[in-house]
Parts: C-alpha cells; structure tokens; sequence
C-alpha cells in the first residue's frame, strides 16, 4: 500500500523493452525518504537513489505495481488495498500531497490535498469518508479541503507522516503536524 500510494501520487512505472522497467519515487523530504526506502527494504525490493528519485528496477515488482494503480487508459489510481488501510492511506496521501493553510483570516483556516488527477482526488475522498471525515473539493476537483472543526480534529488524530515537513509556502520547513497543532490551537 505504502509504495503503490507512493508512486501513484510522486512517481511512476516504466516498463520498456527486453525487460527494462523502473518505479520511479520522487521526492526531497527526508522523512518521507525514509519512510519509503524502509518498506521497499521490508518488501526485500532493491532501490538506487538518484539525486530526488528512488528507482527500482525489478520487471515483476514493476508490472504488478502498473496493474494495481494505472487504468487501462492509463490514468493513475490509488492501489485497491488503500481502502484496506484507510487510515493509514489517508495519512500517507495527505502526507505526500497535502498541507495546512494557516491564513490570518480563520475561514481560510484548513488541510489540504491537492492533485492533477480528478480520479486521485475522487480516491482520497473515499478514504476520508471511510474514517469519517468530511470534505469538500473545489478548483476544478483538484484540491480537497478539510475545514470544519470537527473533521480537523478527527484529521489530527490520523495526522501526517513523523517529521515531514512542509516543501513551500512560508512555512516551508516546518514539521506538518506542527502546523496542524497551530490550526487547531486557533480559535
């Protein structure tokens, strides 16, 4: 789930000829570097680091990956066993592709997921109401947003990923669960 999530959201599969394959992860938070490199080691899956991507080069690992999260059409979808592992889906998601809005103004106060793919926004929706949260989409359905107080809360207790850290915005830098403990410390 870890990896299939992963690759989904920052990554991709690359199956070429005479048995050339990649899955590619991409990514420069440390935490989140961990994080994945010690589940492809779990799985027993070698890896090489190449500056922001972590790359295996497995056929079997890669042609399974490609079946479980890319559509016929080709469009990238969560792994079916997300849905298995909500919370932990939901955490790793927001983790990779989400933040925390801490706007002067409270009513702009919120979490956040954000995605190209209408069909990512559409999966990470689902887990959320699996645990209970509710949210709404907007921009286009490529940004879903967590802003009521009471899903906030029900958010913290899943949280994000130890350690990751923001990656822009002026709060680029700090720990996202530290950001999510100054929103909801917010009247």
């Amino acid at each position: 789930m870890v990896v299939g999530v992963g690759v989904a959201l920052e990554g991709y599969v690359y199956i070429g000829r005479r048995s050339r394959a990649e899955v590619v992860f991409v990514n420069i938070d440390e935490a989140v570097r961990r994080f994945y490199t010690s589940h492809l080691e779990s799985l027993g899956f070698r890896y090489h680091v190449r500056g922001k991507r972590i790359v295996s080069y497995m056929l079997e690992f890669a042609e399974e990956l490609r079946r479980r999260i890319y559509t016929a059409s080709g469009v990238k979808r969560l792994p079916p066993e997300s849905h298995m592992y909500a919370r932990e889906a939901v955490r790793w998601a927001f983790t990779l592709d989400g933040g925390v809005v801490l706007s002067r103004d409270p009513k702009s106060r919120e979490v956040v997921f954000r995605s190209k793919s209408v069909e990512i926004i559409e999966d990470v929706g689902a887990l959320l109401r699996a645990v209970g949260i509710s949210y709404g989409i907007r921009g286009n359905g490529t940004l879903l947003y967590i802003k009521r107080r009471e899903d906030l809360r029900k958010f913290a207790e899943i949280g994000f990923l130890e350690g990751a850290k923001a990656v822009r915005g002026r709060h680029r830098g700090r720990e996202k669960n530290d950001l999510l403990r100054l929103l909801l410390s917010h009247p």
